[in-house]
């Protein structure tokens, strides 16, 4: 049950975020970090795993890049940590911030979607959308 109202509460906060976007740089900073202690909190596995992603994402759409490190740093889910990182990078790199969409990339493990990201950044080809490896097809050589 607590684990529940954590929950809520997270989710209650992203929505307060959204529809408050305009605040200070200083009050979504400090707003970025109530939310990651509140999901670091949280005792269930992937309902924090979960929490700690959207952070990490949110994070990187303000700009924030020591809050999605935190966040993505803190998911015990190999796969799902992969993702929030790939996520996060293509985050920043849609702000056109280079360097810190390569902090975020190198913290993905995956070593194919880490090197196809790094080699998208190589190229400076356009990011095409993140997809979870659980759903990428096993190529047959």
């Amino acid at each position: 049950m607590q684990n529940r109202l954590t929950a809520v509460a997270i989710l209650s906060a992203s929505m307060a975020f959204i529809a408050f976007g305009c605040a200070s740089h200083d009050d979504v900073r400090v707003q970025l970090q109530e939310r990651l202690d509140a999901a670091t909190a949280i005792q269930s596995a992937p309902q924090r795993d979960w929490a700690l992603s959207n952070i990490a994402t949110d994070a990187a759409h303000t700009g924030n890049v020591a809050v999605s490190e935190s966040a993505v740093s803190q998911i015990s889910a190999g796969p799902a940590r992969d993702t929030a990182a790939l996520d996060a990078a293509r985050v920043f790199e849609s702000h056109r911030d280079r360097s810190d969409a390569m902090v975020m990339a190198k913290m993905i493990d995956n070593a194919v979607f880490r090197d196809g990201l790094m080699g998208e950044f190589a190229a400076d080809a356009p990011l095409p959308p993140a997809q979870p490896a659980a759903t990428q097809p096993a190529t047959m050589p």
